[in-house]
């Protein structure tokens, strides 16, 4: 595991020990070939590493183990004002800090290391198909398109994408390792609600049941709304139609998808907005 994802796993297991309800935002490698991370950092976004609930209030947390990112971190944070509530932890030889008014107030003598072992798994369907290469580079489209949608809307909005290598690597050794995260956070009338982008290429409003599974359990321990938006496409890849739906169903009817994936209908719980 890299050093700077250990040291977020660290501060992040030290929370739910305190039984804090946290999302883990931080990207998480999937194998043990990505050991060049430590040079990826011009693809990454830079946002809060941990999406805290408390006293139902957000509060989404910054946590460092370099001061030279204090700073960037309070950047952030005056940019992104309509988000409200912050915490920046810093870590320093095993040693958990809280940033309080320009002081470092410690939080905790010893931190617990954790490394994750990976074990190599067969390809997938979908990189025997060849298909995941194309159906991502949609995706990245569809993504693109919704910020646009909301920079027009005049919407409040964080991603919580981030580009890596890995999204054009068909060989992960275990895709359970990447946290299952929704594209982003959306304010509206003082309330967040989550957000994801599914580009499609016709009206095919499922998604898989494994996303749905995840969003359902963000959607209940964080107490708001996942809403995913359908962007459709013609074939020149010219945007069409916007769909927003949410995944509350009144019943859920599984079927399979050319990946073999199970997946579920949102057809009943669609509004158009463009």
């Amino acid at each position: 595991m890299n050093e700077t994802q250990r040291v977020k796993q660290s501060v992040s297991n030290y929370l739910k020990n305190k039984n804090q309800n946290i999302l883990d935002l931080f990207y998480k490698m999937p194998c043990n070939n990505c050991i060049t991370v430590d040079g990826w950092n011009e693809k990454f976004s830079f946002f809060p590493d941990i999406l805290l609930l408390e006293q139902n209030k957000f509060h989404f947390c910054f946590v460092l183990n370099n001061k030279n990112l204090i700073e960037k971190a309070e950047n952030y944070i005056k940019k992104n004002n309509f988000l409200d509530n912050f915490k920046i932890f810093y870590v320093e030889n095993n040693k958990l800090f809280k940033l309080n008014k320009k002081k470092m107030i410690l939080k905790s003598e010893e931190l617990k290391f954790e490394n994750v072992e990976f074990s190599k798994k067969p390809k997938t369907f979908k990189s025997q198909e060849g298909k995941w290469e194309k159906y991502r580079e949609l995706g990245k489209l569809g993504e693109k398109k919704l910020i646009e949608y909301f920079n027009k809307t005049k919407t409040n909005y964080i991603e919580l994408n981030f580009n890596a290598p890995c999204d054009d690597c068909s060989e992960p050794e275990d895709w359970k390792k990447f946290n299952k995260l929704p594209d982003g956070l959306m304010k509206k009338k003082d309330k967040f609600y989550f957000f994801d982008a599914k580009a499609k290429s016709s009206r095919f409003f499922k998604i898989n049941y494994r996303d749905f599974k995840e969003y359902s359990k963000i959607q209940k321990n964080f107490k708001t709304d996942v809403r995913i938006f359908f962007l459709i496409f013609d074939y020149n890849k010219k945007l069409k139609e916007i769909f927003q739906s949410h995944i509350k169903v009144d019943e859920i009817n599984l079927s399979e998808s050319w990946d073999r994936n199970k997946v579920i209908d949102l057809s009943k719980n669609l509004t158009q907005l463009y």
